[in-house]
């Protein structure tokens, strides 16, 4: 019987001691945080939902803040819609203005990627904009249908640039800005910050039709030139011709000046101060040069001389100034096979975004000269980062830069397209090839990432007027403004009325004659014959036309029917 209760209670205490050990691996496994490096939070969490409106055009808009650099207010986008397109409207405050916008649309929750989308795949983009309000116009591909309205999700990315108002205190230039709402949200999509605001169409019903106490004003926006000085019987305005300034970016950031340090390879030819690095055939050389005074990017510069073959005289490289500027390379060698390279980045640490003020270049102020044979000297730049390279080349012949290697020509040159927003690296590389270049001498100066030239918008505001006898605005009744945005392509012509007065109808004329012309092509005055109309407004305050495929200098006529409340 002792037998028995010994093993009885033996059999109890392994029992327990199992009992424990799982109650203790549970207790382990719940504690061990989860490790899911592709986890994707549910798309309620990873959306921002922004704040309504006030009704407008049958829809409700929604207001999302545009937070730049992750943190700081730049201003509002809203997002809106009509029966046929959705609109995307950009506006920044005194922190910054517009340089460039690209729009991503989601019809599907479930197609909302978890990281940043592709810029490059922006289903909207638009660059050198330069002005404080842009707006995007997107066509609907289905009819709204307010029984099951459809929800929109959209990534509304911005790049900043100095504000033309406020340049000295644009805190925000040269960031990157994304329309959001609660930044909470940023962290929950994996890589790199952005925002994704869910729009939910939401019909509504605009304020009910006033009806006219009066019958309806034809009014006309104040312009420079009156139709009655222009041989025409009615009064109206046409607008003096409105352009865009063009201006030159320059160097945004620049790579290398050549002003730090010389450089000599070779074993011939030494020059007073220049270390001599001995480089026989079949081997190479190199030598590095760092930067405390800022002119190099990365503060690094790194060359290399590969002698693949060629005889026993050992060519030389030093830094000069002769005609074509400071120069780092300069070759007189005889019949080997070399490249040389200079490298920015060797560690892969820039971590620099060529894209900050609409930069779209890599420009180098190069030169190739005594190339007896014609073959000319072939340049290659290669930029890499974040594990994507990409390789763009050109021929140096009898001729000096400056030379531009467009981004998209990087973008088009490799198989997968290369981010020029985060940068780890670029190198430079000379190639001799014996019995085609031998013995020419070429060189390389400074290196920028360059700007496109930019138009500055311009931005023009005029009254509009009723009753206004011989043009004599003096006698008319001002209803509203017409306010005008040209940025040499697109014109955003926006009439507000004043408070007491409502549209009907309205009628706009923009192109590069003085006034539009009829179906007869002669010139007419006739609100009828504009090119844009709008004839059923039905008491609306505001109204929007967005004018595209413009160039050069504009005239605009714009024309409405207006009524009081």
């Amino acid at each position: 019987m002792k037998k028995l209760h010994y093993l009885g209670l033996i059999s109890v205490f392994i029992a327990s001691l199992l009992l424990f050990s799982c109650e203790l691996a549970d207790l382990v496994n719940a504690r061990k945080p989860s490790k899911k490096p592709n986890y994707c939070p549910p798309i309620e969490e990873r959306v921002n939902l922004g704040n309504q409106l006030d009704c407008g055009l049958g829809y409700i808009p929604v207001e999302y803040t545009l937070w730049a650099g992750k943190y700081n207010d730049a201003g509002t986008v809203t997002i809106s819609n009509d029966d046929d397109n959705l609109y995307i409207t950009y506006t920044t405050n005194e922190t910054a203005d517009l340089g460039e916008v690209r729009v991503n649309v989601w019809y599907d929750a479930e197609d909302v990627p978890c990281k940043r989308p592709s810029r490059r795949k922006a289903d909207f983009r638009e660059k050198n904009i330069n002005a404080n309000e842009f707006i995007v116009e997107i066509p609907l591909k289905e009819d709204i249908n307010c029984d099951a309205p459809p929800t929109f999700y959209v990534a509304a990315y911005a790049a900043l640039v100095e504000d033309n108002v406020n340049p000295g205190g644009s805190e925000n230039a040269s960031e990157i800005a994304y329309g959001g709402d609660d930044p909470a949200v940023r962290g929950n999509s994996r890589g790199a910050w952005f925002y994704v605001d869910q729009y939910n169409v939401e019909c509504c019903d605009d304020l009910p039709p006033i009806v006219a106490t009066e019958v309806s004003n034809s009014a006309f926006a104040f312009g420079e030139q009156c139709f009655l000085d222009l041989g025409f019987e009615s009064v109206g305005w046409t607008n003096g011709t409105i352009g865009v300034d063009v201006i030159d970016a320059g160097c945004n950031i620049l790579i290398d000046d050549m002003s730090v340090g010389g450089v000599y390879i070779g074993d011939t030819r030494a020059k007073a101060g220049y270390i001599p690095i001995p480089v026989p055939p079949g081997s190479s050389g190199s030598t590095t040069i760092l930067d405390a005074t800022g002119s190099i990017l990365g503060g690094q510069r790194d060359l290399t001389l590969n002698k693949i073959s060629g005889n026993d005289y050992y060519p030389s490289i030093y830094s000069e100034t002769n005609e074509y500027g400071d120069v780092i390379f300069y070759n007189s060698s005889g019949g080997e096979n070399s490249i040389w390279t200079l490298t920015y980045g060797e560690g892969g640490d820039l971590n620099s975004d060529f894209t900050i003020g609409n930069s779209d270049r890599i420009r180098v102020n190069a030169f190739d000269e005594l190339d007896y044979n014609g073959f000319g000297t072939p340049l290659t730049v290669t930029v890499w980062g974040n594990g994507d390279s990409a390789s763009v080349s050109t021929v140096l012949l009898n001729n000096s830069g400056p030379f531009d290697f467009m981004f998209d020509d990087f973008l088009y040159s490799d198989s997968t397209p290369f981010d020029f927003t985060d940068v780890d690296g670029i190198k430079f590389e000379f190639e001799q090839i014996y019995g085609q270049n031998r013995g020419v001498d070429y060189g390389i100066g400074t290196i920028c990432v360059y700007g496109a030239e930019q138009t500055l918008p311009t931005t023009t505001t005029t009254p509009i007027y009723i009753g206004a006898e011989q043009c004599d605005a003096t006698t008319a009744t001002m209803v509203g403004s017409l306010t005008i945005l040209y940025d040499g392509s697109i014109a955003t012509v926006t009439y507000t009325m004043e408070a007491g007065y409502r549209m009907n109808e309205a009628q706009l004329y923009v192109g590069n004659e003085i006034l539009p012309r009829d179906v007869n092509s002669d010139l007419t005055v006739a609100p009828d014959e504009y090119p844009f109309r709008e004839n059923t407004l039905d008491g609306v305050s505001t109204y929007t036309f967005n004018v595209t495929g413009l160039s050069g200098d504009i005239y605009v006529v714009a024309h409405a029917l207006v009524y009081s409340d």
